[in-house]
C-alpha cells in the first residue's frame, strides 16, 4: 500500500512522506525477498533429505 501513495505524496508536496513511504515499501519488498529465498532454500533443503531417504 506504501508503495502506492508515493508518486501521488510527491506531487502533492508531501516530501517528508514522500520518502517516508517509500522506505516503508523497501523494507516490505526486502523482507518479502527474504522470507521467498528462506522458503526457496527450506523446499530444496527438504526435498532432498525425502530423496535421499527413500
Amino acid at each position: 500500500m506504501s508503495a502506492l501513495r508515493v508518486n501521488a505524496l510527491w506531487k502533492a508536496q508531501e516530501h517528508d512522506k514522500s520518502r517516508k513511504a517509500s522506505r516503508r515499501a523497501r523494507n516490505w519488498g526486502l523482507l518479502s525477498l527474504a522470507i521467498g529465498i528462506v522458503a526457496v532454500i527450506v523446499v530444496v533443503f527438504w526435498s532432498s533429505i525425502n530423496y535421499l531417504n527413500l
